[in-house]
């Protein structure tokens, strides 16, 4: 089921916002034809995007256009809406965001803030001090000015937005924003308990959206994005589940299932060339019931959550890198009745859930570095993978690919056994996944100009 519904006033508008989406990992579809049951649409798709038409046709036109449009796609599952408009402001803009408010307000009881974020940085669109620059010239003094259809016959942002609208409209400006993430969600907060529904707000660049972005996630408050799609990209990345996004993250995630010295030495030299978070998971607290198990995973959760948000590696592991420590399985297996392979099946299994927690949170995790073939294997089971589509060798015995099935499907993994490769093998392995990332989120950095 799709989680993102973008309703454009135009079919290329549509079209230019879905490609955003797509570069950040997402399956987004753009409707053409009547509005079918959301049932009928959602198949691998989540990001949904329908044109309205209605940029050039009277405002109650337009208005009927778009609430009709968002009352028949709206469903509990979709967690980002998005007004999509044009960048430079044409067309019925103050209308069509009262229409989707109004319309999500017939279907789920809500009173939304809609946040209008018209800069598209990259496109050579900028807001500040409540005006809207194109290439550097005024709005107004821009091509847009002379359009047949709909003529732009000034450039505040504010008063192209309010036009319309029966809302309360405030501008938030640049030194708002540029205040930072704490400042701005107070300011949109004190907006929304003041009685506005609508704030328009400056953005200089590409930085300026990300800020925006964090601010009214942090404000709690239940909003559409309204903008010509980076924001609602930005928001996209962060909002909706780390399976549709993970191609927007960072992070490496190393998980050492591997209790072997040969793997804790490649640890600690991993530790000494980067900056890591690392927790240690017990495995004896895996095995001591689920209730104990749980607060295990929960805790090592937690620790990798609060990592400094510059970190670019997490590491989950077993190995407590004591030589001489040793986790007898077959000690522990006849104190349980039990044998090896059914003991080290249920650590593996509390490896395995707590990577899928790891992944499931805002973490920023792009990769997985997967050591131990047994953690490799209960890994791939617990997020649905059938396999792995291999790329190439990164050391002797050492895989890169791409996940093949599943929740996360895509994903880039490094596996290796957990006593292949010298003392550096895992500091390489995590070098080279970073810098795999890094080349992949550079390709996409430049998605293009707006319509």
């Amino acid at each position: 089921m799709y989680r993102c519904l973008i309703v454009a006033d135009d079919l290329t508008g549509a079209n230019a916002s879905g490609v955003l989406l797509k570069t950040f990992g997402f399956s987004p579809l753009t409707l053409t034809s009547d509005l079918p049951p959301p049932t009928a649409v959602h198949a691998g798709r989540d990001a949904l995007i329908v044109p309205t038409d209605s940029r050039a046709v009277a405002p109650t036109v337009a208005y009927q256009r778009v609430r009709d449009a968002t009352a028949a796609l709206a469903t509990p599952e979709v967690c980002l809406y998005t007004k999509r408009i044009d960048s430079t402001l044409r067309g019925n803009v103050g209308p069509e965001i009262d229409a989707m408010l109004d319309g999500l307000a017939a279907v789920e009881n809500s009173d939304r803030l809609a946040v209008v974020v018209p800069a598209y940085p990259q496109a050579g669109r900028v807001a500040v001090g409540g005006y809207l620059l194109v290439n550097g010239i005024l709005l107004q003094r821009s091509d847009v000015a002379c359009d047949p259809k709909t003529p732009v016959l000034t450039s505040r942002t504010l008063d192209l937005v309010a036009a319309g609208s029966r809302r309360a409209t405030l501008h938030v400006p640049l030194d708002t924003v540029y205040a930072g993430v704490n400042r701005l969600t107070a300011a949109l907060r004190e907006a929304y308990r003041n009685g506005s529904r609508i704030v328009v707000l400056d953005a200089l660049q590409p930085e300026d959206l990300e800020t925006i972005a964090d601010a009214v996630l942090a404000t709690d408050l239940p909003f559409i994005a309204v903008d010509p799609g980076p924001f609602s990209a930005a928001l996209a990345g962060r909002l909706l589940p780390a399976e549709l996004s993970y191609k927007s993250r960072f992070r490496v995630l190393m998980v050492v299932g591997s209790v072997v010295a040969t793997a804790g030495e490649q640890l600690r030299e991993l530790y000494r060339a980067y900056s890591v978070t690392t927790t240690y998971l017990d495995p004896l607290l895996l095995l001591a019931g689920n209730d104990i198990a749980r607060v295990e995973i929960e805790r090592a959760v937690a620790k990798l959550s609060a990592a400094p948000v510059d970190t670019d590696f997490l590491c989950l592991t077993t190995n407590s890198l004591d030589s001489t420590a040793c986790l007898d399985l077959d000690a522990i297996a006849r104190s349980r009745a039990s044998d090896i392979d059914t003991v080290s099946g249920l650590i593996n299994r509390g490896i395995a859930q707590t990577v899928e927690r790891l992944l499931d949170a805002p973490l920023r995790v792009g990769g997985l570095y997967l050591s131990g073939g047994d953690t490799t294997i209960a890994v791939f089971r617990r997020l649905g993978a059938v396999g792995l589509v291999l790329e190439r060798d990164v050391l002797p015995l050492v895989a890169y690919g791409h996940l093949m099935g599943g929740r996360f499907e895509g994903m880039p993994v490094v596996t290796k056994g957990g006593t292949a490769g010298d003392r550096d093998a895992t500091k390489v392995c995590a070098r080279f996944l970073r810098d795999e990332l890094a080349g992949k989120a550079a390709a996409r950095a430049n998605p293009g100009e707006s319509t």
